[in-house]
């Protein structure tokens, strides 16, 4: 029985940053991922456990993909804006007395 490849060929032990230069070198190389880690020396199973870190990294740094919005908050109406305030409830402008009536009840 023949040792398999793996057992052949020495371990080559790669930074993060060598993994994710890999990772961003397959996008324009133009190849099929397997095609892309034999002429690179890596498992197809690493290749996508690196994809898939690379991916989360690029997205955590990019703030349209991180996950939150922006907000943007108008300015409340200042105390001088105020019309009216009635236990509690502060009126920006005048309102029908139906309206308040009903607030009230």
């Amino acid at each position: 029985m023949q040792p398999s490849p793996s057992q052949l060929a020495p371990r080559i032990n790669r930074t993060s940053e060598d993994m994710y230069n890999l990772v961003a070198g397959y996008k324009t190389s133009n190849l099929t991922v397997k095609e892309y880690c034999e002429r690179n020396d890596l498992a197809p199973g690493t290749y996508y456990y690196w994809q898939k870190k690379y991916l989360a990294k690029t997205e955590a740094s990019s703030s349209t993909q991180s996950g939150f919005t922006l907000l943007h908050v108008q300015d409340t109406p200042q105390q001088q804006d105020l019309f009216a305030e009635v236990k509690g409830i502060k009126l920006y402008r005048e309102v029908p007395a139906s309206y308040l009536k009903e607030l009230l009840s």
